[in-house]
């Protein structure tokens, strides 16, 4: 097994021009890094670092990446608005990475997470020219009045591909999952 980094030491440093980020995704022997746009590298373990690609040509059919642990009817309805596509189920903060690697279009996160599991890795997917939004289309908000939370969001390799996300999901039917009177499943 190999080194890993613990989420809690995943951090981003927000600037005012350049994020920088910083973080290992558990079970990877890669660490992924920014220097601000256009500025994101991949390094394995004793290895020379090498820059992420830029967003490439689009895949017919997507790579969709979702939480393997967290599933709801939300999600499944996503998933059903965007096929054609392939869809994986994995953990941690790998999914930011392999979308910002380019080994995956997109990263589906309809409902809540913690400020601490995404802002290295949205910091990286814009560095390497991927999106990272809200679900309603805004950009993703780290205030800290909103108890280090964020609603929800999508992390794509390409503004078109976020676009698609976008509109599925303003088309999707409402719906509550059991137990969860805000519509929220939890984290």
């Amino acid at each position: 097994m190999g080194a890993t980094i613990s989420p809690s030491i995943s951090r981003s440093l927000k600037r005012a021009f350049r994020p920088q980020a910083l973080f290992m995704p558990p079970a990877e022997d890669r660490l992924f890094f920014s220097y601000g746009k256009q500025r994101a590298f991949t390094q394995a373990l004793a290895a020379t670092p090498r820059p992420l690609p830029q967003p490439p040509h689009p895949r017919p059919e997507p790579i969709v990446l979702v939480s393997r642990s967290h599933r709801d009817e939300r999600t499944e309805q996503l998933l059903q608005a965007l096929k054609p596509c392939e869809v994986r189920h994995l953990g941690s903060s790998l999914k930011f990475a392999l979308v910002a690697a380019g080994e995956a279009d997109i990263y589906l996160r309809p409902w809540p997470m913690m400020v601490w599991d995404c802002a290295a890795g949205h910091a990286i997917v814009e560095a390497a020219g991927g999106v990272v939004l809200g679900l309603d289309g805004s950009k993703v908000n780290y205030d800290p009045s909103e108890a280090g939370k964020v609603e929800g969001l999508v992390a794509a390799r390409t503004s078109e591909l976020a676009a698609r996300v976008l509109a599925a999901s303003r088309n999707l039917r409402p719906s509550l999952p059991a137990g969860d009177a805000h519509g929220l499943s939890p984290t």
